[in-house]
Order: structure tokens, then sequence, then C-alpha cells
């Protein structure tokens, strides 16, 4: 999974609270949900606690939902989708990581 400077990225997915909510690009272009499985069950298995439901959208940032990951006691279950939209990357986020990128406050 990427967890770089991008603008559209899902920088610092965890908050320090241990809580995930948050929409963004986990991957390049080209990214196949097989690929986005995958590194979910690296994370699952290095992170045995980790519970959470993970909705993939369509391609380019389609918020059509694609299939739905649902994370439980290290393992992964790809299912149909569990919503039919996701949301979209709000513009707020993108500044956010934008100024972020920049070394500036936001």
């Amino acid at each position: 999974m990427q967890f770089g400077n991008g603008l559209c990225g899902i920088n610092q997915w965890v908050k320090s609270n241990g809580k995930i909510n948050v929409v963004g690009n986990v991957f390049e272009r080209d990214c196949e949900l097989i690929d986005l499985e995958k590194e979910m069950n690296v994370l699952a298995k290095k992170y045995n606690s980790l519970d959470l439901v993970l909705h993939a959208g369509g391609s380019y940032e389609s918020t059509e939902c694609t299939a739905s990951f649902v994370v439980k006691n290290g393992i992964v279950n790809r299912c149909k989708p569990m919503v039919k939209e996701i949301d979209e990357i709000s513009k707020d986020r993108v500044m956010e990581n934008l100024y972020k990128a920049l070394g500036m406050r936001f």
C-alpha cells in the first residue's frame, strides 16, 4: 500500500486513538482488486488485531464500490460490495495533503 505524500492518498490513515476512517487512494493507477487483497493480507497477518472494513472503488477514483474487504482476526475476506458508493476524496483532504507535502500547516 502506498503511504507516501500523494495528494489523494490515505496518508497517515491511522489516527493516534487507533481509529481508521479515511477516504483516499491506496495505490497508483492500474491497481487491481487482487493487488489490494494481497496487501490487506500482509497487514492482517502482521497486525492480527486489525479489525476493519475497506470499500474499494472502481478505476480512477470512481465512487462506485466494486468490492468490500472485511479484516478480522488476521483473516481477509473479499466480498460483494457492502455499499453502493463510497465517499469522494474531499477537497479539504487534498489541500491538507498538499500543505503537508510542502511542509506547511493547513
